[in-house]
């Protein structure tokens, strides 16, 4: 995502902050995240975002999981948004999907 060194960076990281358990049924249900926010002092169109986030439900003797990754960037004509979509039963993935859009600025 650009250059090491960036002028500015915030990254948020809400960790295990959702965690649930149904006690009727007992699923437990966890949500992790990490959110990134980068610009240059001279490069404004260096903005980027990343994002990842998980959620996972398991009960008994199984576990399934969602992994969701996206990239914002920008250029001087476009916003570029990638995603990436993984789903695992137990510790196997049995589903992928990525998308790539990139959006007009139309004067923004």
């Amino acid at each position: 995502m650009g250059r090491t060194n960036p002028a500015l960076r915030v990254h948020l990281n809400w960790g295990r902050t959702s965690c649930a358990r149904i006690r009727a049924n007992g699923l437990t249900f966890n949500a992790t995240g990490t959110t990134v926010y980068r610009i240059e002092d001279d490069d404004p169109l260096a903005a980027a975002v990343e994002s990842t986030k998980g959620f996972e439900f398991t009960r008994d003797h199984w576990t399934t999981k969602v992994l969701a990754r996206e990239t914002v960037t920008a250029d001087a004509t476009h916003f570029h948004l990638t995603t990436t979509i993984e789903a695992f039963e137990d510790n196997s993935k049995i589903f992928e999907r990525s998308w790539e859009h990139d959006i007009p600025r139309d004067h923004l």
